[in-house]
């Protein structure tokens, strides 16, 4: 009886290593996906301390995409476009010319930096849960970004299983003894144009 107990211990606890490695490697796909995502638009908020600002990110595609802010609006709009980065102090009216970069290098790094992230996940735990009358699938996990400053981070990510697009995504990061949360909340694009400097 007590090698049965034993036996079917281990076959549980290996059950459930096999549905953490999967709930981890979902996660991972996530990740791996997101950097060539559909095109779509990010409220973000971040609060440190006091201090909360607000912006919006907007993606046409890896080599379209506008940071706009929001509050406090008086910060440079920056935009992306075809290997080169501009700002504009004037709400898009005129732009300047910031630097030019190699595309493929920079995603290829940009994708290496999502890898090495999600390498370093921990504590994954997936589940469901119902935003506005849809249901999402989450992930929950810790992750470290290497760097200048080693940021750790505890992120949650609520993804559609109507659309297949993340929703919602929540970030407390802590680096340098400094804590800051993110929320990101995505919609499509839909017919939304950026301009092109």
């Amino acid at each position: 009886m007590k090698t049965l107990t034993v036996a079917t211990t281990l076959i549980l606890v290996a059950m459930g290593a096999a549905g953490a490695d999967e709930c981890r490697d979902r996660l991972v796909r996530y990740l791996e996906g997101a950097l060539d995502g559909r095109p779509g638009q990010s409220l973000n908020t971040v609060q440190q301390g006091a201090s909360t600002t607000e912006s919006a990110f907007i993606f046409v595609s890896r080599d379209h995409h506008m940071f706009k802010p929001v509050n406090p609006e008086n910060i440079p709009w920056v935009l992306t476009y075809q290997g080169a980065m501009y700002q504009s102090a004037d709400q898009v009216r005129t732009w300047t010319k910031v630097h030019s970069f190699d595309r493929d290098k920079q995603h290829a790094e940009a994708r290496e930096a999502i890898r090495s992230q999600a390498r370093s996940a921990t504590g994954v735990v997936c589940g469901t849960e119902t935003l506005d009358g849809v249901v999402h699938d989450t992930f929950d996990a810790r992750m470290t970004m290497e760097g200048a400053v080693r940021v750790e981070m505890h992120n949650r990510y609520w993804i559609s299983r109507e659309s297949g697009i993340s929703t919602q995504a929540v970030s407390i990061s802590r680096f340098s003894g400094v804590e800051m949360t993110t929320t990101q909340r995505w919609r499509p694009l839909g017919d939304m144009t950026l301009p092109v400097p």
